[in-house]
């Protein structure tokens, strides 16, 4: 598979196999050779810089175990589909907060809206908003193989100069304040937006962030698999624990209580084999989550786990989203309630879910190419906002505010060329 900027983050978030060396990747021949837009991304506005987080992993077991440490709480046993797998390694969500998402009524229909581009660009996607969808990020494709970042309010949008090349703001809080990453010089540098302005995170050279909550507690990767985490915009990054197991790992969202989840390296027992038997059982992506207190532990396993494992990479109000992609069998969405510490597989998702709000709502493509919620038992069919012949990489929902009202992503116009979208539904 050809590694580029839309299909890297995604492979990424899955764990598979480590990797033997880093990848080539080629980002400005793949826009100029017109390669199929493929899997548009969350955090695919990193997807050069992200493989190459992990793909050193293999190579550093030494600097690792300088660091790492065993999880500190007892881990949560294997669980089937909606069983339970014990308590959670996050302090429950107040009642009053998950009382609140649970009263917010499911939409029955939906609009989609182009968001407009500046210079009149016409190429442009989604890569983060925030969790009331008012502030909504993304990046244009002007002429030339350059991008521009962009940030939409109140129905506007407002270039955003970020140093380097292929910019892209990954997160952003409610308070509209948001990190990202570029390519300066020959590495990955790390970004804390504020009020129309960019500055370079402390320890920020060499790389990549992928979250930040209310407390503006940041999470990111250096560059030997490593997960690090801010305190603070002006805090030094320090790592996280990794179990001893583990060959490393990778932090991909903070909740507002500062559970970090993410993935790492580590041996499934019982997983399905993919080279020659190993009583020790099958090394493979895990999806984990570190407590606000640093203690780590993994998170149940769905019923069946495939021999590349299964991997976590969104959470909102204790819900985690992830993926499983089974030998054999489509690929699902998993999604774990941290406050109950059970997971459920929930199918019907093309590639995988995007992210969760914070009733646990979850977007998508569906096999049909078509944009889906599903919030609890419910699924919803996003409009297709230009009556393109469907597939699984031409819609593409990317973020859902906690209201539900308002989803953002993109899609594919009749000349195959990737349009801005919001969803507005009710």
């Amino acid at each position: 598979m050809d590694l580029n900027e839309y299909n890297a983050g995604d492979l990424l978030r899955t764990l598979p196999d480590e990797p033997p060396r880093p990848p080539s990747i080629d980002v400005a021949r793949a826009m100029r050779d017109g390669r199929r837009r493929r899997r548009l991304r969350r955090r695919a506005l990193a997807g050069g810089v992200l493989v190459l987080t992990l793909a050193a992993v293999a190579a550093v077991p030494v600097a690792l175990a300088a660091t790492r440490g065993p999880d500190r709480r007892p881990e949560l046993a294997p669980a089937a589909s909606g069983s339970s797998g014990g308590t959670s390694a996050a302090a429950k969500a107040p009642p009053t907060v998950r009382a609140t998402a649970r009263a917010i009524a499911v939409p029955t229909s939906c609009k989609a809206e182009k968001l407009p581009i500046p210079d009149n660009v016409t190429m442009a996607l989604v890569t983060a908003a925030d969790p009331t969808g008012s502030i909504i990020f993304g990046r244009s494709y002007p002429k030339g193989g350059d991008r521009q970042v962009l940030v939409w309010q109140d129905g506007r949008a407002t270039k955003v100069a970020v140093p380097g090349a292929d910019q892209a703001i990954s997160a952003v809080n409610a308070a509209g304040v948001g990190v990202g990453n570029s390519w300066v010089d020959s590495g990955p540098v790390a970004w804390l937006y504020r009020d129309g302005k960019v500055t370079k995170l402390p320890g920020g050279d060499g790389v990549t962030v992928a979250g930040i909550n209310a407390a503006e507690v940041i999470v990111g990767n250096n560059g030997t698999g490593r997960p690090l985490i801010w305190s603070s915009p002006t805090a030094e990054p320090r790592p996280l624990a990794l179990p001893d197991d583990a060959t490393g790992g990778i932090a991909s969202a903070i909740d507002e209580d500062g559970t970090v989840i993410g993935s790492i390296y580590t041996t499934i027992p019982g997983g399905v084999q993919t080279t020659a038997p190993d009583p020790r059982g099958v090394r493979a992506g895990v999806a984990y989550a570190w407590a606000p207190d640093g203690t780590g532990r993994r998170l149940p396993a769905p019923a069946v786990v495939s021999g590349t494992g299964y991997g976590a990479f969104t959470i909102r109000n204790g819900w985690v989203i992830g993926v499983n992609r089974p030998a054999g069998a489509p690929a699902s969405g998993l999604r774990w309630d941290l406050a109950t510490g059970t997971v459920e597989t929930v199918p019907g998702f093309a590639t995988r879910p995007d992210t969760a709000n914070a009733s646990g709502w979850m977007v998508g493509t569906d096999p049909q190419g078509h944009g889906l919620m599903v919030a609890g038992d419910k699924r919803m069919q996003l409009p297709d906002p230009f009556q393109h012949k469907p597939s699984t990489t031409s819609l593409l929902a990317v973020t859902i505010s906690d209201d539900g009202r308002t989803i953002a992503g993109q899609a594919d116009d009749p000349s195959d060329t990737i349009r801005a979208i919001v969803w507005r539904c009710h």
